[in-house]
């Protein structure tokens, strides 16, 4: 059961990760989770954090000039 955990926990850094470098790809694993009874507040996370990192990245885009 530890290792199941573990793992898990492992998988969550990597969505959060891949939620704020690619908003579709977070979108997407933030939904998989929220289909999981067992996961779906790791889910929600996921898909939040997601919007506020392209929430982030476009400010920061829009202030250097790379995005109108």
């Amino acid at each position: 059961m530890q290792d199941k955990f573990k793992l898990y926990k492992k998988w969550f850094w990597i969505g959060i990760a891949v939620g704020f470098f690619n908003t579709f790809a977070g979108l997407v694993y933030g939904i998989a989770l929220m289909v999981e009874p067992e996961h779906r507040k790791e889910g929600f996370i996921i898909i939040l954090w997601s919007f506020i990192s392209l929430a982030i990245l476009t400010t920061i885009l829009r202030k250097t000039g790379l995005v109108y």
